[in-house]
This record gives structure tokens, C-alpha cells and sequence, in this order.
């Protein structure tokens, strides 16, 4: 190997200007003298370097940069993150191993199409991973939880929401920012002169990249991902945790799956023999926006009651918590629990299914109702886009649904459009389609959105007493809000003379700040049960004729549908009836655990015989359902109209 040195005048300019620069923007941001430094020495030290590089071990040289790319970005990931804690070796290992992998497929795709060399490679892939790290770290602070692949299938519905929160740039970003340009920098004084042919090339990073996958495969079982706040970075690094995910995603048929496992469970089922009421009521669903009792938490002291109207409810009405699947976000993934009677605890958790397996016409708690007569209608006072809705909701069959157009004059709560609005829509609906038989309406409200920092003045707010966390009052502001606007939709409906039931539950738990969260529990969230504080909701069922009342213990969004149809007085499907039956055995269920009929919570896996038989015929019938057109149970599961 031979090299030849020589010195560039503008590269040498280059480099003290964006030395300049970066000291600057670290005095700006009072970053340590330390990086300060090392960032000012790595532009400097870029402008002395311009090697050309000859000899037969030139093909060795970028390779090794690109393994040194691969481990700098696995450490940058985390600097972006604020975690400038050391990783494990096995883990830093295999994170470098991941970010190497995608490097060497971007070197592969771009020898064939646009004969690149390695560098254009390295640049490419680690830049692709900072942001994603970068994303991340905005992700968790704005909603709890951290960056998962299905998030990549909605960023569509990320830009249309991004302007309604506050992102600012953090030190840590700018030290990897500016850590990762002068790294580039460097590796732009470096020429392999008469690199290998194209073909070489193309075959050796395919070759390499094929090796590293397989070698990845086996060895990243053991690293599980952390979906619990920003816990999969600080715990294996982004970048593993991000990778690992993927592999976690990949849905594979129950054990011993196929037809006679699903008939199995065919034979202990038949369709309901209950007769139909002449006048069945009308059911109005409302999934409201981060709808929470903070109260499961701790001992929650507000100055104004935040949930008066509701807390006031004791005739006609049934209330209880539920498990919800997500936290801070992913709304659809409750809408899909409610209205297909599946559960995310036999999906993976960091799956969104309306994003990756709503294609088709899907049998659904309103293909059901339509077979038993009702119309159905939908409203969400959002863009259409926002994870597929306006593709998914005909899908299950809704003949109406309205979006944000349909809203032509909002009112607005910070920049929500006002649950308000919504009670309006749901009685025009109610009052329109008067005399057309029964109806089912489907509702989603927007209100109470994340974004809790905004500066806004409440008509009536509500204060925490002993804290000053302004994220948790804007919230139980928006949550007094929905009860009055609740309140107003009940008052009209007890003033109808035909009969009419509502559902009202939260999708998720807003994501507030962990220190307020902490504050109030007492501590942290160590174990599993505490955990599930997080993701607990509230729900009630309320009509406007009599109905027996009921204080229920913890269920799950997947069963909701089951005691609405019950409470209705409506026949029960098929697969409503299995639900029904499963929640005797497993009362809730979600991504993570379960709870047994003894009280006990447990991570999904870990079961004792009957809660095993349970959740293996859950599974055999949900992965039906989803998967298996051609064998799909016509009795659990017949095909909408």
C-alpha cells in the first residue's frame, strides 16, 4: 500500500471556517471545553488531510472507516439521545454490527445504479442513522415513547401534527451533528486511486452485508426491544433497539397452526340465538384523545374537580378501567383493539395494523352491527391522512365517515378542534338519519392531543395542588373540557325519546412529564404493575334508559366491544362470544401482560395451562383473521358486505 499526502489550500479554508463555526455554536450553547475541542482539532485536522491511497491493500482502507463509521454512529445515536453513558460491549458490538449492515447494502445499491465509492456510502447511512437517532429523541420527549419502524409507515400523519409541537435543538444534538460533519469532512480528504472493478465491489458488499445479516440473525435474539419510554436506547443503544424491533416485527403462524386448530375452536361456537329487540338503541362510541383518570396513579389534588360530570354519574351507567396498548400515542392501535376484538398483546407491540395490514375489507364490530340492521357513520375532526383513516374506515365497512373538511367552522381548544364540535356532529347525525332505523356512530376526538407545554387560557382551568408541572394543568384542563362537552351530549340525549347507549373511553395516557408522573406515584415505575399504571383508562357506558349499574375491575380495550353489545341487549357473534369466554380466563390483556383471573400480572409468554390454551386459541383465531385469506373462518369471521 502506498500513500501520497498533499496540501489543499481549500480544504485548509474549508476547515478553519467550519472550525469557526463549530466553536462558535458550542460557546453559544455552553458545551464543555472537552467537545468543544475535539470538534475545533477534527475540522483542523480535516483540512491537513488529503491522502490518495495506492497499492492492492487499498480495498481494506474504507472498509475499516466504515467500520469505524458504523461504531461512531452507534455512540452518536446516544450523544443525540443525552445518554453519554457506556453501553455494554456485547450490545455496542452488535449496534456497531447493525449500523455496519446498512452501510454495506447502501454500498452495494449504490455500486449497481450509480457506481459510487465506499464514502458516498458511509456518509449516506450514517447521516440516515443520526437523524433517525435525532427523530427518536423528539419522539420520546414529545410523546413518551421512543422511534419504532411502523412510525416510518405514518409520516405522513407525523408532519400533519409535527406543527403543533415545540421542538428546539439541544446541545447534544449539536455536538452530534457537528461530531458527524467533521467526521464526513475527514473522510473527504481520503482517495482510493483505481479502486477494484464494479463488480468486485458490488459483489464483495453484497457478500459481506449477506454475512453480517445472517450472523446479526442469530445473535440478536437474546437483546429484546424496550418500547417503556426512551428505555430500548438507554438500554441497548437506538440503533440495536431499532433493528431489533424489525426482527420482533415479523409475524409468524401459531404453533401446529392451520385448519384444524381453527375448526378446534369453530365447534365450540354457533351463532347467538338472542332475538333482536324491535327498537335496538342507538350506540354512539366516543374514543376520546388521552381520556384519563390520573387518579389510578396517585393521590391526585386538583383546586376545580377535573371530571365533575362523570365522577357524578351513578344510574345507567357501568364504569371501569382498561388496559390500553399505548401510551402518549399511536391512537389507532386502541381504535383497532375496539372494533376488531383483537389484541396487540398477540401482534407486536411496536406494530400499527391500520398502517401495515388494513388492505382488505375487514370483519369488525360495525360489520356486525350492520348485519343486525344499523347504519353506521364515523367522525374525526382531523385529516383523513392521519394513519390511513380515510382508506381504513371504509374497510370496515362505515358508509359515512367525516373528517377535517367536514368541520367547515371549528372551534378551537389551543389547536384542537373542541370535542365540542363533535357533540354537534353526533346529534345532527343522530337527528338527519331520525326514523331510518338504528344507528351506529363511531367517534374520535382530538381535543386533548399532546402538545401540553402551549401557552393557552382556559375558560376554566384547573391546578395541581403541591406541584407547578405545566404539561399536567394543561392537560386536566383539556380533560374538564370533555367532561363539560360529555355532559352537554348527555343532557341532549336524556331530552330523545328513543333509546340510545354511549361508549366513552381514552385511547391512551397522555405523555407528561416523568418527573410530574413520579411526583405523583411516589416513585418510580419499577415494577410491571406500576408500569401498567401508564396504561390504564378509563371507560363508562351510559344510556339514557335504564340499564343495570355496575362498578367493573380491570379489563381491555379488546373486550369493550363484547360488553357493549352485551349491555345493548344486541346478540353476540361468533367471535364475540369467544372474547367473552376469554376474558373469564385472561380479564385484560395488552402489548406487554396480561392479568389473570387471580389478580396476578404477567409479561406475555409466561402463563399457567388455562391462560395458555386461552391465549393459543386467541391466537390461532386472530392470525385467522388477519392473515389467512384462504382458510379464513367463515363462521368467526364471514366477509363484510
Amino acid at each position: 500500500m502506498k500513500l501520497s499526502f498533499s496540501l489543499n489550500k481549500k480544504r485548509l479554508i474549508a476547515a478553519v471556517l467550519l472550525m469557526l463555526a463549530a466553536v462558535m455554536l458550542c460557546l453559544v450553547f455552553r458545551e464543555t471545553i472537552k467537545f468543544t475541542l475535539v470538534i475545533a482539532l477534527l475540522f483542523l485536522a480535516g483540512g491537513f488531510l488529503d491522502v490518495r491511497i495506492f497499492g492492492r491493500l487499498r480495498v481494506l482502507v474504507l472498509p475499516l472507516f466504515a467500520l469505524a463509521a458504523a461504531l461512531l454512529t452507534v455512540l452518536l445515536a446516544q450523544e443525540a439521545n443525552e445518554l453519554r453513558s457506556v453501553l455494554p460491549p456485547r450490545l455496542l458490538i452488535l449496534g456497531t454490527g447493525c449500523a455496519l449492515l446498512l452501510i454495506l447494502l447502501l454500498h452495494s445499491v449504490f455500486v449497481l445504479f450509480f457506481k459510487c465509492d465506499m464514502r458516498v456510502s458511509v456518509i449516506a447511512a450514517t447521516g440516515a442513522l443520526l437523524f433517525l437517532s435525532i427523530v427518536n429523541y423528539y419522539t420520546y420527549s414529545e410523546r413518551g415513547t421512543g422511534l419504532s419502524p411502523s412510525d416510518l409507515l405514518s409520516t405522513a400523519t407525523a408532519f400533519n401534527i409535527v406543527g403543533h409541537y415545540t421542538l428546539s435543538l439541544t446541545q447534544h444534538i449539536l455536538i452530534a451533528v457537528l461530531l458527524y460533519l467533521a467526521c464526513v469532512f475527514l473522510l473527504l480528504g481520503i482517495h482510493v486511486e483505481d479502486p477494484p472493478k464494479l463488480g468486485l465491489r458490488w459483489i464483495g458488499g453484497l457478500a459481506s452485508a449477506l454475512a453480517l445479516a445472517l450472523c446479526l440473525y442469530f445473535t440478536l435474539g437474546d437483546p429484546h426491544s424496550w418500547m417503556w419510554q426512551n428505555a430500548g436506547t438507554e438500554r441497548n443503544g437506538f440503533i440495536l433497539n431499532f433493528f431489533t424491533e424489525i426482527r420482533e416485527s415479523i409475524i409468524t403462524p401459531p404453533k401446529n397452526y392451520g385448519a384444524g386448530a381453527v375448526e378446534a375452536v369453530e365447534e365450540r361456537y354457533e351463532g347467538d340465538t338472542k332475538a333482536l329487540s324491535e327498537t335496538p338503541p342507538h350506540i354512539i362510541v366516543i374514543m376520546c384523545e388521552a381520556y384519563t383518570d390520573l387518579r389510578v396513579i396517585g393521590d391526585l389534588q386538583t383546586d376545580v374537580p377535573f371530571m365533575p360530570f362523570v365522577d357524578s354519574l351513578t344510574e345507567n351507567v357501568i364504569k371501569g378501567y382498561a388496559l390500553s396498548s399505548v401510551y402518549g400515542g399511536m391512537t389507532p392501535n386502541s381504535e383497532y383493539e375496539l372494533l376488531t376484538g383483537n389484541t396487540m398483546g398477540l401482534l407486536q407491540p411496536f406494530s400499527i395494523p391500520y398502517m401495515q395490514l388494513m388492505h382488505t375489507k375487514t370483519w369488525s364490530l360495525n360489520a356486525w352491527l350492520e348485519s343486525l340492521g344499523y347504519s353506521s357513520f364515523s367522525s374525526h375532526p382531523a385529516a383523513g391522512i392521519n394513519w390511513r383513516r380515510e382508506d381504513v374506515y371504509p374497510l370496515f365497512g362505515f358508509e359515512r365517515s367525516e373528517f377535517e373538511q367536514d368541520y367547515p367552522d371549528p372551534h378551537y381548544l389551543r389547536n384542537f378542534v373542541r370535542d365540542d364540535d363533535l357533540v354537534d356532529h353526533i346529534i345532527r347525525q343522530l337527528e338527519t338519519e331520525a326514523g331510518n332505523g338504528p344507528q351506529f356512530l363511531f367517534t374520535v376526538t382530538l381535543q386533548n392531543h399532546g402538545g401540553y407545554y402551549q401557552d393557552y387560557v382556559f375558560e376554566e382551568p384547573v391546578h395541581v395542588i403541591g406541584s407547578e408541572h405545566r404539561d399536567a394543568e394543561v392537560f386536566l384542563s383539556c380533560m374538564l373540557a370533555s367532561d363539560r362537552a360529555f355532559q352537554r351530549l348527555a343532557t341532549y340525549l336524556e331530552s330523545r325519546d328513543d333509546h340510545v347507549l354511549v361508549l366513552l373511553f381514552g385511547d391512551h395516557q397522555p405523555a407528561l412529564s416523568t418527573e410530574f408522573l413520579e411526583q405523583l406515584h411516589g416513585g418510580s415505575f419499577d415494577t410491571l404493575d406500576e408500569q401498567m399504571l401508564l396504561y390504564q383508562v378509563p371507560f363508562l357506558l351510559w344510556a339514557n334508559y335504564d340499564i343495570q349499574e355496575a362498578t367493573l375491575g380491570l379489563s381491555s380495550l379488546n373486550y369493550l366491544s363484547t360488553l357493549l353489545l352485551e349491555t345493548a341487549g344486541l346478540p353476540l357473534s361468533p367471535y364475540h362470544q369467544f372474547l367473552r369466554d376469554t376474558q373469564a380466563v385472561i380479564p385484560a390483556i395488552n402489548a406487554f401482560c396480561y392479568r389473570t383471573a387471580d389478580g396476578r400480572t404477567l409479561p406475555i409468554g409466561d402463563s399457567d395451562e388455562a391462560e395458555k390454551a386461552a391465549l393459543y386459541d386467541y391466537s390461532v383465531l386472530q392470525y385467522n383473521a388477519i392473515f389467512d385469506r384462504r382458510g379464513r373462518s367463515t363462521l368467526f369471521f364471514p366477509a363484510p358486505d
